[in-house]
């Protein structure tokens, strides 16, 4: 009866939004089963003395970990589409248009998280001998500075996600990397987007 529980075995599934090839694939949770080998057992014996031709095997379900309502936030961003799509579980919240990266400086695809959240940021200069050359070595928070109101800094190395006094540069390639959002949208969206969410970036 042990050597037939492995084949059996149905493993759960968690609910999943993750980059695969490239693309984002929503997965719902679902449950999995396991064979009861002590109530199977009992089954067979009470089968074999009543000499029954069929014999049901006991299962009992396993629950995922992580189902719709425990995955918390994602963010995914369509280079093709220049959109940031957040998700609260497995459903859309909302769909923000966004700038990215300029065809010299583009932003990087893969999956990534926030790690730093800035109100009112200071714009340091990231690349002072390169294309920051000539600009100041940092902005004040203000309607000069680069990255808005608010900056949600990612885990691919001076990327982030910001508003910008751009406005004009929304659904362009326009930045060095960073992903740009319109003021009220990155002040709305802002609040809602704990540390460790993922960032899901594919073209």
């Amino acid at each position: 009866m042990r050597g037939l529980a492995p084949k059996l075995a149905v493993a759960p599934t968690n609910a999943s939004i993750k980059l695969v090839d490239g693309k984002v694939v929503r997965t719902k949770a679902k449950k999995g089963r396991v064979l009861d080998v002590k109530a199977s057992t009992r089954a067979l014996a009470k089968a074999l003395r009543g000499n029954a031709r069929k014999v049901k095997l006991v299962t009992r379900s396993v629950s995922p970990k992580v189902t719709a309502d425990k995955l918390g936030k994602t963010i995914e961003v369509n280079l093709s589409t220049n959109r940031l799509t957040f998700y609260d579980g497995l459903k859309v919240r909302k769909a923000y248009p966004v700038a990215t990266g300029q065809p010299s400086f583009p932003t990087p695809q893969g999956s990534w998280e926030v790690v730093y959240k800035r109100m009112h940021p200071t714009w340091t200069n990231p690349d002072p001998n390169g294309w920051g050359k000539g600009m100041p070595k940092s902005i004040p928070p203000g309607p000069g500075n680069p990255l808005g109101t608010r900056a949600m800094s990612l885990n691919a190395s001076g990327i982030l996600i910001h508003g910008t006094y751009a406005s004009g540069s929304i659904g362009t390639y326009a930045s060095h990397g960073c992903i740009r959002m319109f003021l009220s949208d990155v002040e709305a969206l802002y609040p809602q987007v704990p540390e460790g969410t993922p960032v899901l970036i594919h073209r």
